[in-house]
């Protein structure tokens, strides 16, 4: 019988369980979290080159949960689903929310009016915080769940083309940050974090309706931490040059941030390690290619069919990408074959992949940072994760034998939102 442990072991110290997402990214430095070059910004918006670093996004953060509470007493409890593909102010929507200690739904922009009008209800959605390129869905959605106009809240405001009764972002923002403060951030009681709902991502399982999955703050933060210890951030014992992700690194920001894999990978991982995102809100080949070009891109988080785009089709030749130094993958199986391709295409990058899913708040499983390459495999266990496989007569299989996997980790989500079967 095999139960196969973490070579890695967990901080004995340093994992707050009484902080929310935003107070441990902009307001608690861990012991593990790298210094950030001076000047680096933390987000850059594709399109237009705008740089955002952590003064903006704390006032923007502030101004937006202040107007939240001001005008709809949004609070404790309360939902607030994100409708919206990639976008600059996403995680400043995500940190507004959970400071007025509400909860995060976000949903696939490509959802149809039903598919979407099936999670608000799920979840008792109270506002829905819209990109204007799915208005029209939303607002069918929105009007079948009961909710009013002036709760569809736009990202952003496209000339000639949104209502004015719908708020938006820069709107609210203006006006939480010229009002008084309304509202006390709440502080956790100590062990609160495990419990305290963040986000609810939904997930397709394997059976019936996609669920959603109830993740608690501490589940998110653990697996930052889980991350940090594995590729040794804060090891001054490893040389800068030997680390796999390092301060000052700008990734790629293309990964829908509704999925489990954007949202605390791609972007709440980059932010921590000290990295710059550059937010992309579709993936475009020719326009992936040129932003890597442009912003020196040296960290590509993509999942496989974008990797066989970028080793099948001619038009990578015309773009020097020598500066790309790391590679990851995710969401679906990365053969050795396409790493072999993949590393013609980026000589310079080491090819890595992960296992992980929403139900354990991302990642269990990680290319080792002693290894260059993935050989295939979905790597070692992250710190604290155990795993077996499981025979269909519950025993547990022996090396070479097949089962079902299972898994602890100190991020496991808490189960499904009212669905305790499944």
């Amino acid at each position: 019988m095999t139960e196969f442990h973490s070579s890695y072991a967990m901080p004995q110290a340093g994992i707050p369980d009484d902080l929310t997402i935003p107070q441990f990214i902009l307001d608690y430095h861990h012991p593990l979290r790298p210094v950030r070059p001076q000047g680096t910004p933390w987000l850059i918006d594709d399109a237009t080159g705008r740089s955002v670093a952590y003064e903006e996004l704390r006032v923007r953060t502030y101004g937006l949960a202040n107007a939240l509470y001001l005008k709809w007493n949004f609070g404790e409890g309360d939902v607030a689903c994100i409708f919206a593909r990639n976008h600059i102010d996403y995680v400043v929507a995500v940190w507004a929310v959970h400071r007025l200690g509400g909860v995060v739904s976000t949903a696939n922009p490509a959802y149809t009016a039903d598919e979407l009008h099936y999670q608000l209800t799920t979840v008792k959605t109270s506002l829905l915080l819209v990109h204007p390129d799915v208005l029209d869905t939303a607002q069918v959605a929105a009007k079948k769940a009961g909710l009013s106009v002036d709760r569809v809240v736009l990202f952003e405001c496209l000339p000639n083309s949104i209502p004015a009764s719908h708020p938006t972002f820069q709107d609210l923002i203006t006006e939480g940050l010229n009002k008084d403060p309304s509202f006390v951030e709440k502080r956790l009681a100590p062990g609160e974090a495990k419990t305290k709902l963040a986000v609810l991502c939904f997930s397709s399982g394997t059976t019936g309706r996609p669920k959603a999955v109830a993740i608690p703050h501490y589940a998110l933060i653990v697996n930052i931490i889980q991350g940090a210890v594995f590729f040794g951030l804060g090891d001054p014992s490893i040389p800068q040059d030997d680390k796999r992700y390092r301060p000052g690194d700008i990734a790629c920001g293309v990964l829908p941030l509704f999925h489990i894999y954007g949202l605390v990978v791609n972007l709440h991982f980059v932010i921590f390690a000290g990295m710059t995102m550059v937010v992309q809100p579709r993936f475009s080949l020719q326009k992936f290619l040129k932003s890597i070009v442009r912003y020196r891109i040296t960290v590509l988080y993509l999942v496989p069919p974008m990797f066989i785009l970028l080793c099948k089709d001619p038009i990578v030749k015309n773009y020097d990408l020598g500066h790309v130094r790391t590679t990851n993958s995710g969401a679906a199986p990365f053969s050795i074959e396409l790493v072999q391709q993949l590393s013609q295409v980026l000589p310079n990058a080491s090819i890595t992949q992960g296992y992980g899913m929403t139900e354990t708040s991302t990642t269990v499983s990680a290319t080792s940072p002693l290894q260059r390459h993935t050989k295939g495999g979905v790597g070692v266990l992250l710190p604290g994760v155990v795993a077996r496989v499981v025979k269909q007569d519950g025993s547990l299989a022996r090396v070479g034998e097949t089962g079902e996997l299972h898994l602890n980790t100190p991020s496991l989500a808490l189960g499904y939102l009212n669905n305790e079967r499944a």
